[in-house]
């Protein structure tokens, strides 16, 4: 039945037609009185659709609300009677019944709902619950339907390990977040310390010079790469720089900045060569010597989207 679901998103989901034209999937009980050991007994197919019939619950039956005597009677039409119109009733009326139950059960089934993703009210519930999905744009690098996957962070507060986390299983190589990262703020004009003025006690709130460092404002996430491929994508104009920028704008709180950090392993670390790959300040190594290890010399930050954008355009040019 998820099957047919999914086969067929121009039609409603089971449970939801209006008309019995509209159904995907006829379903029948069969009669009986007594506990077969089967559920399932037959599916036929006619004219592109399927009839499944079984001896599940009803409205006949040993289980059924019925009398006993009117699932004799069904029974014995079944088996003996040239025409069913008792049956076919009843068909009526337990296959929309049965149709609910399933509703039921696939409405609050995250898999059965994900088979048609422009359908998918679980998706709905779960980007309403955390955010995950809030304002996303439909040509995102990073789109709403993956961030779901990462509902458990959206949700809750945003901590350096869940980042952590999330960031590396979605690159697919160690990360280490870093914390506070110190950067430089400027001081306002009216808010730098002047002699005989505001802002000048001190050991207290005198600064020396217009700007000032801090290390609550930023933080750092450093991602290790062991082939020279895998620090290509990474860096602006990759398929998976977009994808973690965007990532870490979602992921990040609101007040706090971030920037990348790229280690290259020593085999990560190509010498230029005169092939048309090395590009100037950023895969143009002269050759590195043998044991160098791991160089973190490369460093993004939300910024470097711009020098993505250009080299995009460069590339449609």
């Amino acid at each position: 039945m998820r099957a047919a679901e999914a086969r067929a998103p121009d039609l409603p989901r089971i449970g939801d037609a209006r008309l019995p034209s509209q159904n995907l999937v006829d379903l029948a009980q069969l009669p009986a009185l007594g506990f077969p050991g089967s559920t399932l007994e037959t599916i036929t197919v006619k004219g592109g659709r399927a009839k499944v019939e079984g001896y599940w619950f009803g409205l006949t039956g040993p289980m059924g609300p019925l009398p006993l005597h009117l699932s004799e009677f069904a029974h014995f039409e079944r088996r003996y009677a040239q025409g069913r119109p008792f049956g076919h009733f009843l068909d009526v009326l337990a296959g929309r019944m049965l149709q609910f139950f399933y509703r039921a059960w696939a409405e609050s089934n995250p898999a059965a709902n994900a088979d048609r993703p422009g359908d998918d009210r679980f998706a709905g519930y779960l980007g309403a619950l955390t955010g995950a999905t809030a304002g996303v744009p439909d040509d995102a690098a990073f789109p709403a339907r993956a961030r779901l996957y990462y509902a458990g962070l959206y949700a809750s507060r945003r901590s350096a390990a869940g980042i952590e986390d999330a960031v590396a299983d979605l690159v697919g190589a160690p990360v280490r977040l870093k914390e506070y990262r110190p950067v430089w703020r400027d001081i306002e004009p009216a808010d730098q310390t002047r002699l005989g003025g505001a802002y000048s006690r001190l050991g207290g709130d005198a600064v020396c010079g217009r700007r000032t460092s801090t290390v609550s404002d930023a933080f750092r996430i450093a991602v290790k790469v062991e082939t020279f491929h895998d620090y290509e994508n990474l860096l602006p104009g990759g398929p998976r720089f977009a994808v973690v920028a965007e990532a870490l704008d979602s992921f990040a709180p609101s007040h706090l900045e971030w920037d990348l950090e790229i280690e290259a392993s020593e085999a990560a670390r190509r010498p230029a060569s005169l092939d048309g790959r090395a590009r100037l300040g950023w895969t143009s190594w002269i050759n590195p010597p043998a044991g160098s290890g791991s160089r973190a010399e490369t460093r993004l930050g939300p910024s470097s989207r711009r020098v993505a954008r250009a080299a995009a355009k460069r590339d449609a040019a």
